[in-house]
């Protein structure tokens, strides 16, 4: 069992209040349970249960139902009545191991897996934990390799002007191989950088990387084309993101301009007010700021009227149902609507078909990407892109 943002006590009220939480949740966990039961703090926040004697799951589940809503009933301090909730975790022997080793090893995974399910949770091993452990512990070993060995890389998708058809900007997006040179799916190594904390030097690694591509590229046909990097929710979390960026494109003697950020919906509307001040900090300096897969997530009209952002990016599964769904033509009209009203440019991905190109057209698109126009390419590719390329008129 592990408290759920535990850190937040200790960083708020401090230490000597975080130790009297720990003694209070101590002693209503030992009134809960029974007396053949055995609790034990092991180490932190943590704490580990012995049962036996129990009735299967139905048992157990029970019995941590009992723990949970104990833990409900909160820990006052300073007068202060604060909440309290903790993941579960849970290996049955001798289906789930023989060891004790084994045996809270597994319950340490299941344990993880109910924080990754929302916390306040109860979690049973299973294989698929462990599957799910393995894999996990593999593709960080994989990024971290990566990371050492220069084994990732930046291709560059176009951006199309639906009324000039010229390419104004480019989106980056992160390709990773593995040891065997393959390529590994975003979908994989994404999450994985994520929950790992390696999103933070891999963006880094993004940035660094971004803003050489611009510094080669001056000086060409290409030298006016603004780059479009994705950032995590983590990254916007580091009080120094806005001068790290500013800094790098200082150093490379690029302007603000020619370099653009994108995050999902979720990230910039969950933003506290820290991070938005990054936000507007990079907006002021003339970084592009862009909303990505807009329509998906909250949708606050209120967060877009205060948030410091340059363009929405329509998220493509709006686009792939529209041609045959009216509910998703309308919402498409409306977000392109509310963009403009707001003085926002508005760029749809994951055009595929002229039929697509000529309905995104239609609603007034300013910007668009997808296969039909370019598939993303490495950057030595895009010269000979542009001097070809011919787009639907």
């Amino acid at each position: 069992m592990d408290l759920d943002n535990f850190k937040l006590i200790n960083d708020t009220l401090g230490h000597h209040h975080g130790d009297e939480l720990l003694s209070s949740v101590a002693r209503g966990l030992k009134k809960a349970i029974r007396n053949c039961d055995l609790l034990s703090r092991f180490g932190g926040d943590e704490f580990v249960l012995l049962l036996t004697d129990f009735n299967g799951f139905e048992g157990i589940d029970e019995l941590l139902q009992r723990l949970i809503s104990v833990l409900d009933q909160g820990v006052v301090l300073n007068g202060i009545c604060y909440p309290v909730t903790a993941s579960f975790g849970a290996s049955l022997y001798p289906e789930d191991g023989t060891t004790v080793t084994e045996l809270m090893g597994n319950a340490d995974a299941a344990m993880y897996q109910a924080k990754d399910h929302g916390n306040n949770n109860i979690c049973f091993y299973t294989t698929d934990i462990n599957d799910q452990l393995v894999h996990y512990q593999e593709v960080t070993t994989m990024l971290r390799r990566a990371l050492r060995t220069d084994s990732l890389q930046l291709h560059y998708q176009p951006q199309i002007d639906l009324k000039s058809r010229n390419v104004r900007s480019c989106e980056a997006l992160l390709r990773c191989f593995d040891q065997e040179s393959r390529p590994v799916s975003p979908a994989v190594f994404i999450p994985v950088a994520e929950k790992s904390g390696l999103i933070n030097d891999i963006g880094n690694w993004v940035i660094e990387e971004a803003c050489k591509q611009l510094k080669a590229w001056q000086g060409t046909r290409l030298e006016t084309l603004r780059v479009d990097i994705n950032l995590s929710g983590k990254q916007l979390s580091n009080p120094h993101l806005a001068d790290d960026i500013l800094t790098k494109l200082h150093n490379y003697r690029l302007r603000p301009f020619q370099l653009g950020v994108e995050l999902t919906e979720n990230e910039v509307i969950g933003s506290d007010e820290a991070q938005s001040r990054q936000l507007e900090k990079l907006q002021q300096a003339g970084v592009h700021i862009s909303i990505d897969d807009f329509g998906t997530g909250y949708s606050s009209l209120v967060y877009l009227r205060k948030l410091p952002i340059c363009s929405l990016k329509i998220d493509r599964l709006f686009l792939q149902h529209a041609m045959e769904n009216d509910t998703d033509m309308a919402i498409m009209e409306a977000i392109i609507t509310v963009g403009h009203r707001l003085g926002l440019s508005v760029i749809v991905e994951g055009v595929e078909t002229s039929e697509q190109d000529c309905l995104v057209c239609s609603l007034g698109c300013d910007l668009a990407q997808g296969f039909l126009y370019a598939k993303p390419m490495p950057a030595h590719k895009m010269p000979a892109f542009l001097s070809g390329a011919s787009f639907l008129a």
